[in-house]
């Protein structure tokens, strides 16, 4: 009885390897891909107008989709380039700004900033080196470039009214939505290098990397984007 159990455990670590276990030598596949992008743009903070407040630069979610066209150069290495639409950016923190000091009446009025974020969007073209430390398990890193195809920066202004001896706030019944598409300033292209892992079982691969701003994105700055991945592909040998 002891054997037999011996013999199916064998056989499902087998079965269970060949499952995990990376293209053949010589061989291509196409790795369509779809995942989230969390990003931020380094040296962003922004300096609150008529104050001395400044607001940090925070991550902000985004997505990924695309294609990678990987070839298997060795048994632990494989070379892919892919072409993915990528959604990245930034954001900040709600704040408010005094817009008229109180008077006899003891009313100050405020706007309210909100939903204060950036978005920018490239196509982009990473070469990646894939080396497999076991079996499914790969190291990879490379070299990416990105085109920038859309910049949007938005934000939202509501007024209020607040009684300086209560606290009590009187919002204006409607806010305004400002957002400002140009893309004047901007680099078109983008360079980073991204580093990851990725894990791949019965053609199902996740992948993580961090991507790692080379170049400028604006050229009145010194801003760069930061940012990770996190996708889910399959994998179609060809």
């Amino acid at each position: 009885m002891r054997m037999k159990q011996y013999l199916i455990a064998i056989a499902l670590l087998t079965v269970s390897a060949g499952m995990m276990a990376q293209s053949k030598t010589g061989t291509w596949a196409l790795l369509p891909k779809v995942g989230v992008t969390i990003a931020n743009i380094t040296n962003n903070d922004l300096r609150i107008a008529d104050t001395d407040g400044i607001l940090k630069s925070k991550s902000q979610a985004g997505y990924q989709v695309g294609l990678d066209v990987q070839y298997q150069c060795a048994d632990n290495l494989a070379l892919s380039l892919g072409a993915f639409y990528a959604s990245l950016g930034n954001r900040y923190d709600d704040y408010e700004l005094l817009v008229q000091a109180p008077g006899e009446d003891k009313q100050a009025l405020y706007d309210n900033y909100t939903d204060n974020h950036t978005t920018l969007q490239y196509v982009q073209v990473p070469l990646m080196a894939h080396l497999y430390a076991a079996p499914g398990l790969a190291i990879k890193a490379g070299i990416q470039m990105g085109v920038l195809t859309h910049a949007a920066t938005e934000y939202d202004v509501r007024g209020f009214k607040q009684d300086t001896e209560t606290g009590v706030r009187i919002y204006n019944e409607t806010s305004t939505a400002y957002k400002d598409t140009s893309k004047d300033g901007y680099k078109k292209m983008d360079i980073s290098i991204p580093l990851g892992l990725s894990y791949e079982y019965m053609n199902v691969v996740v992948d993580a990397r961090y991507n790692w701003g080379l170049t400028k994105i604006h050229n009145l700055t010194d801003s760069k984007n930061s940012f990770f991945t996190f996708t889910v592909g399959y994998k179609f040998e060809l």
